[in-house]
């Protein structure tokens, strides 16, 4: 592994180098538009393109998804690693790159930020940007070397800004890496979350060959139930079905649970998320919405993120819900990449055993 560098020196070093030149203002490549067909079915592989080989996908596992209908790969990655670890880092995801290319899979390198990166972007907002830009500016070449039509650039996962200095930053993003890809497609997101409401009320990117991505958890209180990470309301919520209501036997008496725990958060939360049912109807209507602005806007859109944490849900609920957002996606002419392969909310037990898929999981993203 390498040594963490602190982000100025990294930056430092790279300026003092050449490697990296800040860019202002986007340029259209000038072609008819990206192919984004090749992403129409795929899932989300983080944890890999980092040195960590460990995680490395089964040969076996890939193929077999492949066979099964997955086209596409979303390869999430952090600048901050890509800046630390040069060299190496960027002959690994190279690697990683050519695998899963030969493999047959369509790939999207994701500008994905961790934490640290995450909050830096809300105490010094200019120098997480030049992170960003300089990450983008040693990543471009790998991504350059792969056909357009089959490897996509994504600008920055679920941009930590406000819209205005959001849509800055994006397009200096995507002029860098324009500058060194002119014809590879471009995606790109609404601050803060990529919500579909977010969405809608974004300028889209002025670039002949980019698709915005949304995200979709909605609600909330069923994607996430018992959630570790997100404070004790979620943790506390388990074991809800969908679709629902408010008055249905499990909310009931989840609710005189809480009540007898004297347990206000959860309750207040579990009452906020039902302010609307749980509901197929719910969820094609959202769809819907993001279609027809997709149609008037002339921006193609991508799902690239959805999924439901199986810590505590039954089995069922969760194949129906994923089953229909993915429908829902289809329908309105939106190709979908699942949250994510393996780990809380994967749809494989492990990914050194192709062994371990699970059928039910499979049978609500492809049908077979």
């Amino acid at each position: 592994m390498f040594a963490p560098l602190s982000r100025r020196s990294v930056l430092g070093g790279m300026l003092a180098t050449g490697l990296y030149a800040g860019v202002q203002g986007s340029q259209a490549s000038g072609k008819t538009g990206a192919n984004f067909s090749r992403l129409n079915k795929g899932f989300n592989l983080p944890g890999w393109a980092g040195l960590d080989d460990e995680r490395a996908p089964d040969t076996a596992l890939l193929q077999t998804l492949f066979d099964l209908g997955f086209t596409h790969i979303r390869l999430p990655l952090d600048p901050e690693n890509i800046l630390a670890g040069g060299a190496n880092v960027l002959s690994h995801i190279a690697r990683c790159a050519r695998q899963l290319h030969a493999a047959g899979f369509a790939l999207t390198f994701d500008m994905h930020p961790e934490q640290p990166l995450i909050d830096l972007f809300g105490t010094d907002m200019a120098l997480a940007g030049d992170l960003t830009a300089a990450a983008w500016t040693q990543l471009a070449p790998l991504l350059a070397d792969l056909p357009p039509g089959t490897c996509f650039a994504e600008l920055l996962n679920e941009p930590p800004l406000e819209q205005t200095d959001w849509l800055d930053l994006r397009e200096r993003l995507a002029a860098t890496v324009r500058q060194i890809c002119p014809d590879h497609g471009l995606i790109w997101g609404a601050a803060r979350y990529q919500g579909i409401d977010e969405t809608i009320t974004c300028p889209t990117l002025a670039d002949v060959n980019a698709a915005a991505a949304v995200h979709y958890y909605t609600p909330i209180g069923f994607t996430h139930q018992c959630a570790d990470w997100s404070g004790p309301a979620l943790q506390r919520v388990g074991n809800l079905p969908f679709p629902a209501r408010r008055n249905d036997p499990a909310i009931m008496a989840l609710m005189e649970a809480l009540t007898r725990e004297g347990n206000a958060e959860a309750q207040a939360f579990l009452e906020q998320e039902f302010e609307a049912d749980w509901t197929r109807t719910r969820i094609i209507h959202d769809f819907q919405k993001i279609g027809n602005w997709s149609r008037q806007e002339n921006c193609p859109v991508l799902l690239n993120e959805f999924g439901v944490l199986n810590f505590c849900v039954d089995p069922q609920s969760r194949a129906r819900w994923i089953a229909t957002v993915r429908a829902a996606a289809e329908e309105n002419g939106i190709a979908w990449t699942y949250w994510e392969l393996d780990q809380g909310f994967g749809f494989v037990a492990d990914r050194h055993d192709a062994r371990s898929i699970d059928l039910v999981m499979i049978n609500a993203l492809l049908e077979v």
